[in-house]
């Protein structure tokens, strides 16, 4: 084809109304669909259902937490222990949950250590997360491999926002009566 050609095609169809608009209506239709369609991939992104807080009150039922449900299922939800003994970690933030049937399960507190009597228990306000990298264990909470092993079983992790001891809040209670 020749250029003097296709000036003077481009000369014919920008004088012509009719071919001008009906290129607008077409980049008005492409506009609106591309609007739409941006706005249904926010909007189902915003309602996505695989990253959500749901939560569970289990009141000392490790056990059940970790026996009813799988890792995935329950991964990133929030929980409210209750009632919940703690046993020492490697580290000041690293704790066991111990269930009255001998489960554990790591806690890591990402508040203040709670000063803890013998035999104290305590309420705790927690997300369950997945377990992360093995060097994120041996280096952030000093756990050993047999540590490391029985959590990659189990799954999951308690991630401590809050740690209430029990005791003190029931002697409260006493106290106000």
């Amino acid at each position: 084809m020749d250029l003097s050609r296709i000036q003077q095609w481009r000369y014919e169809y920008l004088r012509s109304r009719k071919a001008l608009a009906i290129a607008a209506a077409v980049f008005l239709v492409l506009s609106v669909v591309a609007f739409y369609s941006g706005y249904l991939l926010i909007k189902k992104t915003m309602e996505d259902s695989k990253v959500t807080a749901r939560a569970i009150n289990t009141p000392s039922q490790l056990g059940s937490l970790l026996n009813d449900y799988e890792p995935d299922q329950i991964a990133n939800y929030i929980v409210y222990l209750n009632d919940v003994k703690l046993e020492a970690g490697p580290t000041d933030n690293v704790y066991y949950a111990a269930g009255p049937r001998g489960n554990r399960l790591l806690v890591v507190a990402l508040g203040s250590k709670p000063a803890l009597a013998e035999d104290e228990t305590v309420d705790i306000s927690a997300t369950i997360r997945r377990v992360p990298s093995t060097y994120e264990m041996k280096k952030k909470w000093k756990l050993d491999k047999a540590e490391i092993k029985a959590l990659r079983e189990q799954g999951i992790y308690i991630e401590a926002e809050a740690i209430r001891s029990t005791t003190k809040k029931q002697a409260e209670k006493m106290a106000k009566k």
